[in-house]
């Protein structure tokens, strides 16, 4: 029975399926259905809801002679500017690998000065602000890619010395 865009079709236990009419080419068997099904695409996800579901580590990157000076700055968790949290002892500074990155803090911990040591690599520069108990309030971390700087001394290598002719 053919009703517009839908068709009835009648089974034998007399329950009625409407299925969908995308043209007028005849009935619709199950593997057709099936086909289009897996044929359709779903519908691509903004990209903006990925980014929200996710907290992305800023990054940084400097030569292997060069320091920079570090400070810290208390936002929300949507990124607004937020006191410091009530009761927290000084931040703390904290890297991951002490051979590619030295820290100096400041007296209060709002800043820390951050030196490169001389190797080439990737670290990662953590603060972590706590309570009197120890217990985290807030925390933040950034990525320090440490590459080659420009050059200043030239090596001469010398080759296996032979025989004139």
């Amino acid at each position: 029975m053919r009703l517009g865009p839908l068709s009835i079709k009648i089974r034998r236990r007399r329950r009625f399926q409407l299925l969908p009419k995308f043209a007028d080419v005849g009935e619709y068997t199950p593997a057709k259905v099936k086909e289009q099904v897996a044929a359709a695409k779903p519908a691509p996800r903004p990209l903006l809801a990925a980014f929200k579901r996710y907290r992305l580590m800023a990054t940084f990157q400097m030569t292997d002679s060069q320091q920079v000076t570090m400070s810290v700055a208390f936002t929300d968790k949507k990124g607004n500017p937020a006191p410091a949290p009530a009761g927290a002892a000084p931040p703390q500074w904290l890297v991951d690998n002490a051979a590619l990155l030295t820290l100096t803090p400041a007296a209060d911990g709002m800043s820390c000065v951050v030196a490169a040591t001389g190797p080439l690599g990737d670290g990662t520069v953590s603060v972590k602000v706590t309570d009197a108990a120890g217990n985290s309030l807030a925390t933040g971390s950034i990525a320090v890619t440490i590459v080659g700087g420009a050059p200043v001394n030239i090596a001469i290598t010398p080759g296996t010395p032979s025989e004139q002719p």
